[in-house]
């Protein structure tokens, strides 16, 4: 079975919330703010950023789908400032534009430098089903779902490497799961219409992709 990458904007339980001026309003997982480009304006009106303003301009960047912008901001973050969260950030912009290798060379370095957020493993896992490391996105998908049972990413992770090692009821079971903590993603029905093809439970696998496809997935 094809392997069906999640939307980053969908289920990602990463943190991207930030404080700044009254133009930078709180941007969270679900709603950036409208005046978007206030914020990258607002940073590079200083002739030195420091790095949780790099961070915020990344941020932007990210909501705006300009991941290598926003790659190239969060290095800058980087190189002045090596925090965990950082190097969890670029992975996902890293993740955005298919750069599989290098994203979880970023993850491991933020497990290394002490992070250990179930963010970290439900994206973790992410890159390894896209990298065909089925076992390695199970494994980390487990730890993502344990340390937090509402990762919508981590149960996601955790059904679609199932399905790739022949544990189809158990796939089953997970994206349920993830539906329940986040039914907006047409990906999860689809990878589950697909399962249920597998195990010819026709009905359930029509209603699932159906569902898919008026929610926009092609």
């Amino acid at each position: 079975m094809k392997i069906i990458t999640v939307l980053l904007t969908g289920v990602c339980a990463l943190n991207f919330g930030f404080a700044g001026p009254s133009e930078a309003k709180q941007v969270t997982a679900s709603s950036p703010p409208s005046d978007i480009r206030k914020v990258i304006d607002y940073v590079d009106s200083f002739p030195s950023p420091n790095a949780e303003q790099l961070v915020m301009k990344a941020k932007a960047f990210y909501w705006l789908k300009d991941y290598s912008s926003a790659i190239v901001a969060i290095s800058k973050s980087i190189a002045l400032k090596p925090d965990p969260e950082s190097y969890l950030s670029r992975a996902l912009y890293a993740t955005g534009l298919k750069r599989y290798e290098e994203a979880l060379k970023d993850c491991d370095k933020s497990e290394e430098l002490g992070y250990r957020g179930s963010d970290l493993y439900a994206l973790r896992g992410l890159v390894k089903l896209n990298l065909e490391s089925f076992a390695g996105a199970l494994r980390d998908a487990e730890r993502a779902v344990r340390i937090s049972d509402s990762s919508a990413l981590g149960f996601y992770v955790k059904g679609a490497a199932e399905s790739q090692l022949g544990l189809n009821e158990k796939a089953v079971s997970s994206l349920d799961r993830s539906i329940k903590l986040d039914p907006t993603d047409p990906v999860v029905y689809e990878l589950r219409g697909l399962i249920y093809q597998k195990l010819g439970r026709r009905i359930e696998a029509n209603a699932d992709l159906q569902k898919a496809k008026s929610m926009g997935r092609q």
